[in-house]
């Protein structure tokens, strides 16, 4: 029994031998650099599935996917550890150098390059065993020099350049480079002189194509011994004699120009300069001297022909003595032979002043016309001759307003002797054509005093136009609408009304005022010389079945002085009646309607002596049925001529006959000038 397990455990541990001889240990199979050297990074690599580590980590710097980063010099241990049995591992040497830096960059680039052209990087570094020789390119602008993907430099633009080159491993080791892009010639041309005195330095300059080329030139003659010319185009004579004056592309020598210049000996003559040649007695003028024919200075000696009539000092100071003429003379100090002389003239003091003449001194011009005070007028001196240049305007003339305006012309000769003419200035509205301002003008709020007093000094209009209202107390005032600022006026007293503002735009400018009173409307008309022009709106009082404000509108006209110049305007047909039916047979009323183009109208128009006021944009207004009114010895008024309207249709209606236009943009000077074109066309209806 005891045999038998004893031959069992034989068999049992002979079985296990050999199957642990035929177990075959697993392996790992690592791929990575031998040698490295200090900064150096690189990538481990194995067939199986590992984990990295160290055992050197002083030397060696490893991350768990296998990226290694060398430390320092020495020799080093990288361990791979299989990730399925960690007892299994494997040790690999890494021997770690010393690394070797870059200690000087130099640039192997050119210094002058044309624009547009690739020019390839490069550089050479030291030692060039340098460990890490890549470099890092850049330029100090971005903009006009590119450095391409393939280390190509491009330049875009013309100019002076800077280019970098950096160790990438140590940014503390560079060098620079400037190099010039430029333009490059194509074809030169020479600006300057082709006879030139011996004495003279002239400059050339340069035509090229393209006009912005900017390579470098040399400048050169074609024999120095006869002249010689620096790098600025001064040209220097040496000799007499004939030369090239050549101007050479240093990027392309092919690309040159040149001029044929003589040079030769100009004889020299000194020019006496100064202000007059005539001088008083006692006076005292400087004289000074220029050696031609380059205008050089140099010491001169000065004579006079006859010092009792003008002695001059060593300075050029010529001073007069007495009446008579001299002559100067100039020798060059350096070449007597060299000289010049200039007459004199010695006279006694000047004390008459100059003369203004004008062609008409008192002038009337119609409103809107051009005017210059100095048309056709000069102003003389005895001494000084026409000093017309000099003479000052003070006042001014407003051609657009009536009135008469005084200007003083003056004029003044060199030795202060001065003189004056007041000239008077009188501007007229010289037409029949009457031209009145709706609502006062565009320029301020309707009916208010800014629009008044802008129709009067800045469109000058011959008549203004108003909207007439009442307050409850009984105060004419004038509105276009029956409120002003949201109040109504008719039920609201004057001293609730008088300081209240309305703000508002009109052509894009913000205006505020007060309501303005018919009063200040008749004060502004008398100022300005300017015709009244009152629409009837309907008004307790003022209307075809109330009249009893009239008597005190009437009496205010009167009282203002304007009962002759007046014109009452309004649709309003029993109102107008009424002026007729108590006396007032010569104030002006117009009869205000769309349509003047019936019968009815005419006849009603005739009967009361009623001038009639129609409106432009009805199209049954024509000019037959204007001068059927104008036939009976009515006057045909038209409105309104507003901002949308421009001269054209001004010049229309105009054309047609009527005798008054009304606006609001157009000014005076705009009728003026339509009325002097129609008078040049022979069309005028005056």
């Amino acid at each position: 029994m005891k045999k038998r397990i004893c031959l069992f455990t034989f068999l049992f541990y002979a079985l296990l031998l050999v199957v642990s001889c035929n177990t075959q240990q697993p392996t790992i199979d690592v791929s990575v650099k031998s040698t490295l050297v200090e900064k150096e990074t690189t990538i481990a690599t194995s067939t199986s599935s590992v984990s990295w580590s160290t055992t050197t980590p002083e030397l060696l710097n490893v991350s768990a996917d296998g990226k290694i980063e060398a430390l320092k010099e020495g020799t080093a241990i990288l361990r791979a550890t299989l990730t399925s049995n960690t007892s299994i591992m494997k040790d690999i040497t890494i021997i770690i150098s010393k690394a070797i830096d870059v200690e000087e960059i130099t640039i192997k680039l050119p210094s002058r390059v044309s624009i547009n052209t690739k020019v390839p990087l490069k550089a050479t570094i030291s030692p060039s065993n340098a460990s890490f020789p890549e470099l890092k390119w850049e330029t100090n602008d971005e903009q006009n020099v590119i450095i391409t993907d393939n280390n190509y430099l491009e330049f875009k633009k013309s100019g002076t350049y800077k280019v970098t080159a950096t160790s990438i491993n140590n940014p503390n080791i560079s060098n620079s480079c400037e190099i010039i892009a430029y333009v490059p010639y194509t074809k030169i041309n020479i600006n300057g002189k082709t006879l030139v005195d011996l004495e003279e330095t002239p400059t050339y300059t340069l035509s090229t194509i393209p006009s912005n080329a900017t390579g470098k030139i040399i400048w050169s003659t074609s024999d120095d011994t006869i002249a010689t010319i620096s790098e600025d185009g001064v040209l220097s004579p040496l000799q007499e004699g004939i030369i090239q004056v050549i101007a050479t592309s240093v990027d392309n020598p092919d690309v040159y120009g040149e001029i044929t210049v003589e040079i030769d000996y100009f004889e020299r003559y000194m020019s006496i300069i100064s202000e007059t040649d005539t001088i008083e007695i006692g006076e005292t003028i400087y004289l000074y001297s220029q050696m031609m024919p380059h205008g050089a200075t140099v010491q001169t000696v000065w004579i006079s022909s006859d010092p009792s009539i003008a002695k001059i000092n060593s300075s050029g100071y010529l001073k007069g003595l007495k009446e008579g003429e001299v002559t100067i003379t100039a020798n060059a100090m350096v070449n007597g032979a060299i000289t010049g002389s200039k007459t004199f003239y010695v006279v006694t003091p000047d004390e008459t002043a100059p003369v203004i003449e004008v062609e008409e001194l008192d002038v009337t011009i119609s409103a809107g016309e051009t005017f210059d005070p100095l048309t056709n007028v000069t102003a003389i001196d005895n001494r000084d001759g026409d000093i017309t240049s000099n003479i000052t305007v003070e006042g001014t003339v407003n051609n657009i307003v009536r009135g008469t305006y005084e200007i003083i012309l003056s004029v003044s000769d060199k030795k202060g002797n001065s003189t004056s003419v007041k000239r008077n200035i009188t501007v007229v509205w010289d037409h029949d054509l009457e031209f009145i301002g709706h609502a006062g003008c565009y320029y301020g709020i309707m009916n208010t005093e800014e629009a008044f007093l802008n129709a009067a000094t800045k469109q000058g209009y011959t008549a203004i136009e108003c909207d007439i209202r009442v307050t409850k107390d009984g105060v004419f005032v004038v509105c276009h609408d029956e409120t002003f600022a949201g109040i109504q006026i008719s039920s609201t007293n004057w001293a609730d009304l008088k300081d209240v503002t309305e703000t508002k735009t009109r052509g894009g400018k913000t205006y505020t005022s007060t309501i303005c009173t018919l009063e200040k409307f008749l004060d502004i008309c008398y100022t300005y010389d300017i015709s009244p022009v009152i629409e009837l709106k309907y008004n307790p009082g003022i209307n075809n079945n109330d009249c009893s404000k009239l008597p005190a509108l009437m009496s205010l006209v009167k009282e203002k002085k304007l009962d002759d110049e007046v014109i009452f305007l309004g649709s309003q047909l029993e109102c107008l009646k009424w002026f007729r039916n108590n006396g007032y047979d010569n104030v002006k009323l117009q009869y205000l309607v769309s349509s003047c183009a019936t019968s009815e109208t005419l006849n009603t128009c005739v009967a009361y002596n009623l001038d009639i006021s129609f409106n432009i944009s009805n199209n049954n207004n024509t000019e037959e049925w204007i001068k059927k009114y104008q036939k009976h010895g009515l006057e045909v008024s038209c409105y309104t001529f507003s901002q949308y309207q421009t001269k054209i249709d001004l010049i229309k209606w105009v054309k047609m006959g009527v005798d008054y236009v009304t606006c609001d943009v157009l000014t005076i000077k705009d009728c003026y000038i339509t009325l002097q074109n129609m008078k040049n066309e022979g069309t005028t209806n005056e």
